[in-house]
């Protein structure tokens, strides 16, 4: 089964927090699950946590050579024909694709395993400038 996950900066503290995605008018929640041990189990618990739209970012279902899961937004580096290149992974709407942009358009199942998260977008905007 596909694991769909989201990203997003808390607005209470500016920390990243990975789970479900909620929206409430002009707000953006991400909803973990998490156990609290009691003497009957583990029950599950949900708490939703408001979060930075702008930061928000969806798991695009593939992991990094070094096994982290890569995001919307996070900048890679992508080995294409021998030549390393830097890229932002986005969501490509005609396509219907999470992709590398590198100046062209890589499809991220194409080179996630090949890839490196070196940054994101929101914490490391200096990147893009290699981009460019």
């Amino acid at each position: 089964m596909r694991e769909i996950l989201f990203r997003g900066k808390r607005k209470d503290n500016g920390e990243w927090i990975v789970g479900g995605v909620v929206h409430d008018d002009d707000k953006v929640f991400i909803v973990w699950t998490h156990r609290l041990l009691s003497k009957n189990g583990a029950p599950h618990f949900s708490t939703m946590v408001e979060v930075i739209p702008e930061t928000l970012g969806q798991y695009t279902g593939g992991e990094d050579k070094t096994g982290n899961k890569i995001f919307e937004g996070d900048i890679v580096t992508a080995t294409e024909d021998g030549d390393i290149e830097i890229g932002v992974i986005k969501y490509e709407t005609p396509d219907c694709a999470f992709i590398i942009d590198t100046g062209g358009c890589d499809f991220v199942m194409d080179y996630a395993k090949d890839s490196e998260i070196i940054g994101n977008i929101h914490d490391n905007p200096k990147l893009l400038e290699e981009i460019k």
